[in-house]
């Protein structure tokens, strides 16, 4: 989110002058690749560990894709929401998020899709991760000692932990 210059840049950069963004309509999704690109820049596939009593291993895991924007962009977010026909639309002050945690949904179309129309570069490496924790879900994997451990593995080296790398 641009909250402008600091005090320094500013006075270092007095000669610049902002413009206000342009706003862009977009009502419909005429290539699939499209949603995959902005994927790769925007979005966040995600894998939680939750503690649970209902669980005899004592924990949950829900895996989560999600694309953060301002509140400006909401039109954005409910035109992909229509396209992948599945998710919520979620706000929280001056954010929405497209989320889809429906397990089913990621699997039966989430997965598919950015198999079919690929996601590029490094977050393609977070997607092939959060298959994987799919894959051990579907294997009934996150029921197990073993599986929360493998899972956890797989979630430390995703996202911010690649980076680390």
């Amino acid at each position: 989110m641009h909250k402008g210059l600091n005090k320094e840049l500013e006075k270092n950069f007095s000669n610049i002058r902002f413009t206000d963004r342009p706003l862009i309509e977009t009502t419909k999704i005429s290539d699939p690749n499209w949603i995959s690109g902005f994927s790769s820049g925007e979005s966040c596939f995600d894998v939680k560990i939750i503690e649970s009593i209902r669980y005899t291993v004592g924990y949950t895991v829900q895996i989560r894709f999600r694309i953060t924007q301002h509140i400006r962009d909401i039109a954005l977010l409910a035109l992909i929401l229509s396209y992948l026909n599945c998710g919520t639309l979620q706000f929280s002050r001056n954010m929405v998020d497209f989320s889809v945690t429906n397990y089913k949904d990621i699997i039966n179309i989430i997965i598919p899709y950015f198999n079919k129309y690929p996601i590029l570069g490094i977050k393609n490496k977070d997607f092939e991760d959060f298959c994987k924790v799919a894959k051990l879900m579907q294997g009934k994997a996150h029921l197990t000692e073993e599986g929360i451990i493998q899972i956890r593995q797989i979630k430390a080296e995703m996202n911010k932990g690649r980076l680390m790398q």
